[in-house]
C-alpha cells in the first residue's frame, strides 16, 4: 500500500467487454492513515469525473477495511449511469498448484488434486501455489508460501486435494467440467453472468461430471449444495 510497507491490498478486477459490467472482488484491504487519510473509494466514474457509483460505504470520508467481499457495477440507462449490487466472492484464480513430498522434495504432480497411494504412516505433502512468473525454487521457499496437507492412514488409492472443501476443474473448462467435494453433492446450480439458469440439478455424490460443450464462451457462476458460490470460464 502506498506510503507503507506493513500495510497491503489485494484486488481483482473483472471487465466485461460484451455488456460494460465490471466487478471488483477484494481478497483484503487494510486501512493506512498515513498517507490519504486513509480514505479509499471502491466504484466507477466516467471519463468527464462528472458522474460515479460507488459501494455503499466504500465513498469518502469513510476509512474502511475489509476481506473477501465483492461489488458488480451493471450499466443502466443507456450506460450513463451504473447500478451497485453486492454479490458472492469468487475472484477468477490464475495459477498451478504444484504437490511435493515434504520429507524428500520430489515433485508429485500438479493441479487441483491428484491421486496418489494411501501410505500405511502418516505422510505430509505440500501443495504450492504458483502465480504469473513464480517458481519455488527451493523447499524453505515452498514450505513458507504452501500448505501442509496430511494425507490418512488407510489403503488403495486416493484423491488428494489442496483444501478439505470443493474443487472445480479445468477453470477455464472446455468440453467438462469437474467437481469433486469432501461432503456430499447435493444440487449443482449455474448461471450467466445475467442470472439465466444455464443448469440445475440434484445429486448425491462427492464427485460430478458436467458436459459443458454446449456452453458458449463467456464466465458462469456456479452455487453448490446451495451455499457455495464459484465461477468458472468456458472457452
Amino acid at each position: 500500500m502506498y506510503g507503507s510497507t506493513s500495510q497491503y491490498t489485494t484486488t481483482q478486477i473483472l471487465i466485461y467487454e460484451s455488456t460494460n459490467i465490471a466487478e471488483v472482488h477484494l481478497t483484503h484491504k487494510t486501512a493506512y492513515t498515513g498517507w490519504n487519510g486513509g480514505y479509499a473509494i471502491i466504484g466507477v466514474q466516467n471519463a468527464a469525473g462528472t458522474a460515479a457509483a460507488v459501494a455503499p460505504g466504500r465513498d469518502y470520508p469513510n476509512v474502511w477495511t475489509a476481506t473477501n467481499e465483492a461489488w458488480r457495477f451493471t450499466p443502466i440507462s443507456g450506460g450513463s449511469a451504473y447500478s451497485v449490487d453486492s454479490i458472492a466472492y469468487s475472484p477468477i484464480t490464475y495459477y498451478t498448484i504444484n504437490w511435493n513430498d515434504s520429507a524428500t522434495g520430489v515433485y508429485l504432480g500438479s493441479g487441483d488434486s491428484i491421486v496418489l497411494t494411501l501410505p500405511t504412516t502418516p505422510v505430509t505433502y505440500f501443495a504450492s501455489a504458483v502465480t504469473c512468473n513464480d517458481s519455488f525454487a527451493t523447499g524453505a521457499d515452498t514450505a513458507a508460501r504452501g500448505s501442509r496437507v496430511i494425507l490418512p492412514i488407510s489403503t488403495g488409492t486416493g484423491v488428494l486435494t489442496s483444501a478439505n472443501q470443493i474443487y472445480i476443474s479445468p477453470n477455464p473448462a472446455h468440453n467438462q467440467l469437474n467437481i469433486i467435494a469432501a461432503e456430499n453433492l447435493t444440487s449443482i446450480l449455474i448461471t450467466n453472468i445475467i442470472g439465466d439458469v444455464i443448469y440445475n440439478s440434484t445429486c448425491n455424490t462427492n464427485k460430478l461430471e458436467i458436459n459443458t460443450s454446449a456452453l458458449s464462451k463467456g464466465i458462469y457462476y456456479i452455487k453448490i449444495n446451495g451455499t457455495y458460490t464459484s465461477k468458472f470460464v468456458k472457452e
